[in-house]
């Protein structure tokens, strides 16, 4: 999947997070975390990644912290710190949800249907272009 179509995911997730009460930005950061490579992102780099302000990251993050949907890691052998996706969304989320439980099955091991929390840049790729095909509502 290409740079383009990760921004799409990220946007059409974060946007469904934020129709459903979710600050804009932290649903952006939440997305942004989600579909990283690595699982863990500086706040430097999520502002370059979603061309942000860092004051705007860092309010953002705080209310993920809040929420533990992230967690704050330091970086080794620096004063920096790292936002990575703390497990615990997933099981509050995924987990036992009938609307994926009635959903078509997602192949791969770390998919929502499988239990078993996601790798950072697993099933949300996969489950995007799963996903893209179905209907959306509009006026």
């Amino acid at each position: 999947m290409g740079a383009h179509e990760v921004g799409r995911f990220v946007e059409r997730f974060a946007s469904t997070l934020a129709d459903a009460g979710f600050p804009r930005l932290a649903a952006r950061v939440f997305a942004t975390l989600l579909v990283s490579d690595e699982g863990r992102m500086t706040a430097a780099e999520l502002a370059r990644a979603l061309r942000a302000s860092t004051g705007g990251v860092s309010g953002a993050v705080r209310y993920l912290v809040q929420v533990r949907l992230i967690r704050v890691e330091r970086e080794p052998g620096t004063r920096r710190h790292a936002y990575v996706v703390d497990g615990s969304w997933y099981e509050a989320t995924v987990t036992g949800n009938p609307f994926l439980d009635r959903a078509r099955p997602i192949s791969g091991p770390a998919s929502p249907r499988s239990g078993a929390p996601p790798r950072p840049g697993g099933w949300p790729r996969r489950w995007s272009s799963s996903c893209s095909s179905a209907p959306r509502p509009g006026p």
